[in-house]
């Protein structure tokens, strides 16, 4: 197993594992003394690197690129590191040295 595919691995995981918490939570919330407590939503992208204020840079792109890392950082955490990984495998998986 090469280090690239290793660490394709280890983000994927690692991605699957957060989501797994956030069901554990939702289970949680629902069988708990509140019953029916609302669960706060997914991490997203821009809440892990800091919130808002460390993507000011954004507002100096062209409008069409806005709008895509936009969408992008306010995607769930998970997604972001499960789609990475595998997309780190995939191109792995392609481009390794046999």
């Amino acid at each position: 197993m090469t280090k690239t595919t290793l660490a394709g691995l280890i983000i994927l995981l690692s991605g699957v594992v957060l989501y797994g918490f956030k069901m554990i939570e939702q289970m949680m919330a629902k069988s708990g003394p509140g019953g029916g407590t609302k669960v706060s939503g997914h991490i997203s992208f821009m809440n892990t690197f800091g919130g808002p204020d460390n993507f000011q840079w954004i507002e100096k792109l062209p409008a069409v690129m806005q709008q895509w890392v936009d969408g992008f950082i306010h995607l769930p955490l998970f997604l972001v590191l499960v789609v990475l990984g595998a997309l780190i495998m995939i191109i792995n998986g392609i481009f390794a040295k046999k």
